[in-house]
């Protein structure tokens, strides 16, 4: 009964590798918007599999570092290679230097994270998660991507995917999701009401709407750790 608990979400941490793997084909084959819809599936396995783990009671250090590696393959090359692809048509040495910063950044963040961990149950992030940063910068490129001339506006495109990837290896602040739960919600309701008007809001406008709610939590992150670290009472981080 044990080692078929262990399975549950191992099998889902290997669905959002999986998952990255296609993505990668598609990008490859310059399927942007296909690879884009597998980043995705890959951050529905992520979401559920260390949430099954904490409720199953089986959490563990091994399931941590899988899930990193997981995270590398389903979020850190997909974006990467995404981005490359974006880039390189309009500027080669753009998509070569941007590209590979993301996937840098990317696995710097998550070594940082399982190096700093102390326990299962995280409260706040230090740096903007990779799945996170994976998302944004995905919805960024698919919004853009149709409409405009990429040969004119692509140091703007530059600009933005160098800060998102950068994002992550800052110091900048990012509360956890809470627990899909009835205490989850009770604790934090008005998240759940930003994320249901989120999906709502994606539905409806694509993914303009997507890369500005994820853009406004990014700003919003950015906002609250700097007055954080104006009040006397913040003590400095060692």
């Amino acid at each position: 009964m044990q080692k078929f608990k262990i399975a549950i979400p191992a099998s889902l941490t290997f669905g959002n590798l999986l998952s990255g793997f296609f993505a990668i084909i598609f990008a490859f084959k310059g399927e942007l918007m296909i690879s884009t819809l597998f980043i995705f599936l890959s951050a529905v396995f992520d979401t559920f599999d260390g949430m099954i783990a904490r409720k199953l009671n089986i959490p563990s250090n091994f399931g941590v570092q899988l899930d990193s590696l997981a995270d590398l393959g389903g979020f850190g090359f997909p974006a990467a290679i995404i981005t490359y692809k974006f880039l390189f048509d309009s500027n080669e040495i753009y998509g070569f230097i941007l590209g590979p910063l993301f996937l840098i950044c990317g696995a710097y963040r998550l070594a940082r994270f399982n190096a700093e961990l102390t326990e299962f149950e995280k409260k706040s992030f230090s740096g903007l998660p990779i799945p996170f940063a994976a998302l944004t910068l995905v919805a960024y490129i698919n919004m853009v991507n149709p409409a405009v001339n990429k040969s004119e506006l692509f140091i703007y495109h530059a600009v933005i995917a160098a800060i998102i990837s950068l994002m992550m290896v800052s110091r900048i602040t990012y509360p956890a999701i809470p627990k899909l739960s009835a205490s989850g919600i009770k604790e934090k309701p008005l998240f759940f009401v930003f994320m249901i008007a989120g999906i709502l809001l994606t539905f409806s406008y694509g993914f303009t709407a997507m890369f500005l709610i994820f853009a406004s939590v990014i700003l919003f992150g950015i906002v609250t750790t700097i007055f954080a670290g104006k009040r006397p009472e913040s003590s400095p981080k060692h």
